[in-house]
């Protein structure tokens, strides 16, 4: 059994469905009831496709990777990404407020420009 749980998006709108999902997510990740549905599945299929042409609309940028990364390494990437100047773009990057309302934002481009960066999606 999991001692701490770092709650996620996906884990808080499971709770917010059904509580007993959101135990299943935390503490039994592999039981049947916690599989994506087919729906479920071609809804992140056509996510991955999206994802790829939005990729072609700014093309050179450079992919934050996340498949079961912690969330301090994807920051930590995003982080370096957005420090290099020659990455005209960052694709799934993690930007993480820590002010008043600490806030995670994920982007699916972030534009690079000489002082700032343009978030999309």
């Amino acid at each position: 059994m999991t001692s701490h749980y770092t709650l996620t998006k996906k884990t808080f709108l499971a709770g917010a469905q059904c509580i007993k999902r959101m135990w299943w997510e935390m503490y039994e990740p592999a039981a049947e009831e916690t599989r994506p549905s087919l729906a479920t599945r071609f809804r992140m299929e056509e996510g991955v496709k999206v994802g790829v042409l939005a990729r072609g609309y700014i093309p050179g940028g450079r992919l934050i990777r996340r498949g079961g990364r912690s969330l301090n390494a994807i920051l930590a990437e995003s982080r370096e990404a957005i420090a290099d100047p020659s990455a005209p773009a960052i694709y799934e990057g993690v930007k993480w407020s820590a002010g008043a309302f600490r806030s995670q934002v994920v982007t699916l481009i972030l534009q690079t420009t000489r002082h700032t960066c343009v978030g999309a999606g």
